[in-house]
């Protein structure tokens, strides 16, 4: 892994959370919104971003996706497949951004893996 990147929070309500992040944490929305993603302002030293991801339902245990990027995700779906449990559950490509794939672990903790796209 080369580093973490990004931590992606699903919520169902912007105002209710936007409200909470900032309150709690000190973090304001940025004016940006990428897709149905709502990005959260982190101090300039973090090395990662928060986004927060609208969606009408949210279950409790695949509510956070922490994403670490890699140099390459060639060969990452090939190895999940052979996994006892499968491991792979989804890719997504985020146009101008690159491409993730997400996955789970045994007990169902979900991660993404992300390629930046090529400059």
């Amino acid at each position: 892994m080369d580093e973490l990147c990004q931590i992606e929070i699903k919520v169902s309500d912007i105002s209710r959370s936007r409200i909470f992040y900032e309150k709690v944490f000190g973090l304001k929305l940025v004016p940006a919104e990428i897709h149905n993603y709502h990005i959260l302002g982190v101090p300039s030293h973090s090395p990662f971003g928060i986004s927060l991801l609208v969606q009408k339902k949210v279950e409790p245990n695949q509510s956070m996706t922490i994403y670490f990027k890699l140099d390459s995700l060639t060969g990452v779906k090939e190895r999940l497949e052979s996994l006892e449990w499968g491991g792979f559950k989804g890719e997504r490509h985020v146009p101008g951004y690159g491409k993730a794939i997400l996955v789970e672990d045994p007990d169902g903790h979900r991660f993404g893996l992300f390629e930046a796209a090529s400059s």
